[in-house]
């Protein structure tokens, strides 16, 4: 009867549950990956200027007025430093938002949005932040739009740091992000594929020269990606159980942590229990990846394998 007494009022142990919410969190707030650079760089670009840079652009389309040029320069240094800085800048923050947002709050309009879930991805598409969804679209119309003008050289630069952008995506994102630098690298084979076949030969082989240096940097495999994304679920499913007396090295790791944002109440001993109990049961799940992600990310890169092919051939 004492044995059982004592079962019943015992606390709850979040010791590993912190263990590992640390461990997720350091994966969080690690700086971005390192890889070689395509072509030479001008200088060093903090990620407050590329934020600026992004959110002009953004800003720019919102008020359906041409594309500044200088946000463009500045997006295309950011590519060209030692690290995927811009990757990084700009990792998805839409389960962060998500958490707070009342999806049941949001009502179909007129305007053509049938479903809550509209709604938020049309509210995080018109928020002009560093992970705004219409940067590698913006840089494809400047690409086509240099096209015309006869600028050779500079829509095919252009072109290249799309296929940049989503490398550098894919180096340091999560699996949402892994997925929408899928459709950047397609949409850049529909669009810069004509534009390298009507360039001329010498142009053609230095768009060659710097997207084979690109495709050699991709990651090999989603295993990344995947520990990143289990990182920040672990943060937003279980951070309310973490240690109050250590905060989290970075803002996006708090921010995950916040879950669906702060209760206000210091947990209880159910609370912490009904924590410990749903940690223990999604650690012992096994994590088996969706062979769909690698699918749709081998897919991407045979597109921009043929097109390099093509450019080649040329």
């Amino acid at each position: 009867m004492v044995a059982t007494t004592a079962m019943g009022c015992r606390d709850a142990d979040l010791g590993p549950l912190r263990a590992d919410l640390a461990s997720s969190a350091e994966l969080v707030c690690a700086p971005p990956a390192s890889r070689p650079p395509h072509a030479p760089t001008a200088r060093e670009v903090q990620p407050v200027e590329i934020e600026a840079a992004i959110a002009k652009l953004c800003e720019a389309e919102l008020a359906h007025v041409a594309f500044p040029a200088e946000p463009f320069a500045v997006v295309h240094e950011a590519l060209l430093q030692e690290r995927a800085v811009l990757g990084y800048v700009r990792r998805s923050r839409m389960m962060i938002d998500a958490a707070r947002v009342d999806l049941g709050a949001i009502r179909p309009t007129t305007s053509g949005m049938r479903t809550a879930e509209e709604a938020l991805t049309r509210a995080a598409a018109m928020r002009c932040g560093p992970s705004w969804p219409g940067l590698d679209r913006a840089m494809l119309a400047s690409a086509v739009a240099l096209g015309k003008a006869e600028h050779v050289s500079e829509a095919l630069e252009r072109c290249v740091d799309v296929v940049a952008l989503a490398r550098d995506e894919d180096l340091t994102g999560d699996m949402t992000d892994v997925l929408l630098a899928n459709s950047q690298l397609q949409r850049a084979v529909t669009t810069c594929g004509p534009l390298i076949v009507a360039a001329p030969k010498e142009e053609a082989a230095k768009v060659v020269t710097s997207l084979t240096s690109l495709r050699s940097t991709f990651p090999k495999s989603l295993d990344d990606a995947r520990r990143r994304d289990r990182a920040e679920m672990v943060l937003f499913a279980f951070g309310k159980g973490g240690d109050p007396a250590r905060p989290f090295a970075c803002e996006r790791a708090t921010a995950f942590a916040a879950g669906e944002g702060p209760g206000g109440k210091p947990l209880t001993r159910g609370d912490r229990l009904d924590l410990e109990k749903a940690w223990q049961t999604a650690h012992a799940e096994r994590d088996v990846p969706d062979p769909k992600f690698e699918e749709a990310y081998t897919l991407s890169l045979t597109l921009l394998d043929r097109m390099i092919e093509r450019a080649r051939a040329l």
